[in-house]
């Protein structure tokens, strides 16, 4: 175990920062962009994405939002 919880701070800093730019910004949105973002998915979209697969990835988000799970 590290002895100080410094990546936690390193998480919550850039949280706040993010948030004070983009205070529209829901926790789930937060969450979907940091894992976009540490698991580099847009490198694996540019080699193997085609339009098929956009046009999948819109109609789930699409689906996801009319459930409500942003609401609160």
């Amino acid at each position: 175990m590290p002895p100080t919880n410094d990546a936690n701070e390193g998480a919550l800093g850039a949280f706040r920062v993010l948030i004070r730019h983009q205070p529209q910004l829901t926790q789930l949105q937060y969450n979907a962009q940091a894992m976009f973002c540490h698991n580099k998915t847009q490198e694996s979209m540019n080699k193997t994405f085609e339009h098929d697969d956009y046009q999948f990835v819109c109609k789930m988000a699409h689906e996801a939002d009319t459930q409500g799970q942003e609401r609160s």
